[in-house]
């Protein structure tokens, strides 16, 4: 039996067995989602980390049992990720915790190292920081990891150095991502595209290093974990927390129209400025789509040639672009057009002998200045319409529409554009 006296445990646990299997022996760390438990698998007489789900606070009991069936749903799914820079899922269950509650947990590998917060923390103290280069070969394994969660439909939601483990052996140094889908287990899903705001009461984000779609509790996705990794790239290369300005709120760092780019910190990063400017747009739409965009700009950027600059463009403002190229395409195509039309007129208006007196030309465009009329042999006699009929006035063309129409309202957080 396991000593618990004068030991932190949130649950209880201490010195019991979950589920007949997994001997609990001490706890490690406590966040806003879980308890993580260090604990013994006895089939196997190995360690595992536990994971011990925090039920939402105010939740009925329908609203639990809703949770612990999603949350089984989840898990699955994030057990059959398998890659060698992810933590393993080794079991999953809901058991009756010594409180009597029903609470769902994750039985995971338990891998010895120090988180990436750990590091950087060291690094700060000792007054040091990545180059750009160094930061993409330490960070690469977690954005592989990460691309590869992309591509099966599956997003973290809480990339922060806190998750990041790095481990140093005899085969060198590993880097792998934990608690791979805890932010999805514990938050609702919006269909793609419905526009409406979240109305759940469980923020499953880590505040410091949020996107702007989780304080505005829009819909996430990819784009989510690109924001994130933008955040963890810019500290690791300025040593500068991305939201640590203690006289404003977190929700104003995160929404601030001047991004926590290595450059707004005082540092030149090269090329590896654009990307990361680009990865922490306020507009998901803006960012590179998933990991695995953002790995290949990294991997130009840290090329340094023309493709690698014209890869990492930085975010573009919505529809500026497009409705100026628009203009400028009508005012030329329109130039064109009238240079073409008085050019053909004067090869073709022959002058007349007198007395045929040849009337003013009508204006070409609305848009343009009159063309001179033609010069007859007389140049100052009057022009002079037939006997018997009345000249009749010329109606003005219809003005186009204008290429510059005022703008549209832009969703900032409309991912679909």
């Amino acid at each position: 039996m396991v000593d618990t006296a004068a030991r932190t445990d949130a649950f209880g646990l201490l010195g019991t067995l979950v589920s007949g299997r997994f001997r609990v022996d001490e706890q490690i760390a406590e966040g806003g989602f879980a308890v993580v438990y260090r604990a013994a698998q006895l089939t196997l007489d190995r360690p595992v980390a536990l994971k011990v789900l925090k039920t939402p606070a105010g939740y009925d009991d329908a609203a639990r049992a809703e949770f612990r069936a999603k949350f089984e749903a989840e898990a699955k799914t994030i057990a059959r990720l398998k890659h060698p820079d992810m933590v393993d899922v080794y079991d999953f269950g809901v058991s009756v915790l010594p409180s009597g509650e029903l609470s769902p947990w994750m039985a995971l590998e338990w891998v010895e190292g120090e988180t990436l917060e750990t590091r950087i923390e060291r690094m700060r103290g000792e007054g040091r920081r990545l180059e750009p280069r160094e930061a993409l070969e330490l960070l690469r394994p977690a954005i592989q990891a990460l691309a590869f969660a992309h591509r099966q439909g599956i997003v973290h939601r809480d990339v922060k150095p806190a998750n990041i483990m790095i481990t140093e052996g005899d085969h060198g140094r590993r880097v792998r991502v934990l608690d791979f889908g805890i932010a999805k287990i514990t938050q609702g899903e919006e269909p793609a595209g419905s526009g409406r705001t979240r109305t759940g009461s469980v923020p499953a984000f880590s505040p410091a290093y949020a996107a702007p779609e989780q304080v505005t509790f829009s819909r996430t996705g990819p784009w989510t974990d690109v924001h994130a990794l933008g955040l963890v790239l810019g500290e690791l290369l300025t040593g500068v927390a991305p939201f640590g300005d203690p006289d404003a709120s977190v929700h104003e760092q995160v929404m601030a129209a001047v991004r926590p780019t290595p450059a707004s910190n005082g540092r030149d990063v090269g090329a590896f400025e654009a990307v990361i400017a680009r990865a922490l747009a306020l507009a998901p739409g803006d960012r590179q789509r998933n990991a695995g965009e953002l790995l290949a700009a990294l991997d130009q950027a840290a090329g340094d040639g023309p493709a690698a600059l014209a890869a990492t463009r930085a975010p573009r403002t919505p529809g500026k672009l497009t409705r100026t190229a628009g203009a400028l395409l009508a005012l030329v195509v329109l130039s064109a057009a009238l240079a073409a039309s008085l050019a053909w007129r004067a090869r073709n208006v022959a002058v007349v002998p007198p007395p045929t007196i040849v009337a003013p030309v009508a204006p070409v465009a609305p848009l343009t200045p009159a063309a001179p009329a033609v010069q007859s042999a007389q140049p100052h006699a009057p022009s002079v319409a037939p006997p018997g009929r009345r000249k009749k006035p010329i109606a003005p063309r219809a003005a186009p529409s204008s290429s510059l129409a005022p703008a549209r309202r832009v969703d900032l957080f409309d991912d679909t554009k």
